[in-house]
């Protein structure tokens, strides 16, 4: 009998994911320095993997071929709340998942494939203002907002 994976990427992970747009994407050079690039196409695919358009992206692309490791963080900045993701990335040209990642995109944006994440773990992150003051969420929101100026 084959045992189910148990799913890292929540159905709470993926709404923050699609309703941030932004994560940043850390890799690590081949001398050892880190990559961290911004990517505005992170879709969860399923409760264990992510991927993200290979979209003017070749240091990260460099780095993840073959197998590569990969973090990620989505972190709301209202909210000052997210996600903290590792895992293993390869790149793929499946149809499906391109359609998924880069479907929305159109035309005028050159994807290469998509980087497909295999997510090893998945935490919470926060800010210190959770654990340093008695502000709730919506308080936090609300300083946030007023700094942004919203």
């Amino acid at each position: 009998m084959v045992e189910a994976k148990v799913p890292l990427v929540t159905d709470e992970m993926a709404a923050v994911i699609a309703n941030v747009r932004l994560a940043y994407i850390a890799t690590v050079n081949a001398d050892g320095t880190p990559n961290l690039s911004p990517k505005g196409s992170l879709k969860a695919v399923d409760g264990n993997r992510l991927a993200f358009a290979n979209m003017a992206s070749p240091g990260t692309v460099r780095n993840v071929s073959p197998n590569g490791p990969i973090e990620i963080n989505v972190v709301d900045p209202l909210r000052r709340r997210g996600f903290r993701f590792k895992g293993q990335a390869t790149i793929s040209h499946d149809p499906n998942l391109l359609d998924l990642v880069a479907g929305a995109l159109g035309p005028e944006y050159p994807v290469d494939g998509v980087v497909l994440i295999e997510v090893t773990n998945a935490v919470p992150v926060w800010s210190p203002v959770y654990d340093c003051t008695d502000q709730s969420e919506e308080s936090v929101m609300d300083n946030f907002r007023a700094h942004y100026g919203y």
